[in-house]
């Protein structure tokens, strides 16, 4: 007797396999998200250091 034998065996493995992919795929999703608002928001930090560094130049000079 296999594992793919019975109806049963087979229904819970393909509801389990859809339920890990559904995860996987929101996981990815919210990753790709969070990455790249990270992403903006590291860039406004950079460009407003950046302002930052210039004034102070400016002040010292």
């Amino acid at each position: 007797m296999t594992v793919f034998s019975s109806l049963r065996s087979r229904i819970f493995l393909a509801s389990a396999l859809l339920a890990v992919l559904s995860i996987a795929v929101a996981i990815y999703l919210v990753n790709v998200r969070v990455t790249r608002e990270a992403e903006r928001s590291l860039q406004r930090e950079i460009v407003a250091t950046g302002i930052l560094v210039d004034q102070l130049r400016t002040t010292q000079t």
